[in-house]
């Protein structure tokens, strides 16, 4: 199935956007040229604005809201690690019991093997001390 290539799409996409932009700009300009000047400068800006926003939502929160909300954060992250820390200890204390139980199997695994030899090096030089008389 042959589609229309993506480059094609994207050209077409571009160009009907600066088509709009274009047309905003020719239908608006009158309407800006008509706005007198010193309406413009005596208007805040978009920082003062966005400053008053951010003051008046700063003033609306209470402190005690925000030092609670910090409060419980701390609490949540401080259990978490909490838990964390435990689930490690556990891990690593049930490893550590396991290396202690195969050393100790391994340690008796060679006593064993070590005095089953020396048993029969024991034997042997009992029936070499025997067939010797």
């Amino acid at each position: 199935m042959m589609g229309i290539p993506l480059s094609l799409v994207f050209a077409a996409l571009f160009f009907a956007s600066l088509g709009g932009v274009v047309f905003m700009a020719v239908k608006k300009a009158p309407v800006l040229a008509r706005i007198p000047a010193e309406d413009l400068s005596s208007q805040e800006t978009f920082f003062a604005w966005i400053m008053r926003i951010v003051r008046a939502i700063l003033t609306a929160l209470h402190p005690q809201r925000i030092k609670m909300y910090v409060l419980a954060q701390v609490a949540k992250t401080l259990h978490a690690s909490r838990l964390i820390s435990f689930k490690m200890h556990r891990f690593v204390d049930a490893m550590a019991h396991t290396a202690k139980k195969k050393s100790q199997e391994m340690e008796q695994e060679h006593q064993s093997s070590s005095d089953a030899r020396q048993e029969a090096e024991d034997q042997r030089d009992e029936s070499d001390a025997q067939n010797e008389k």
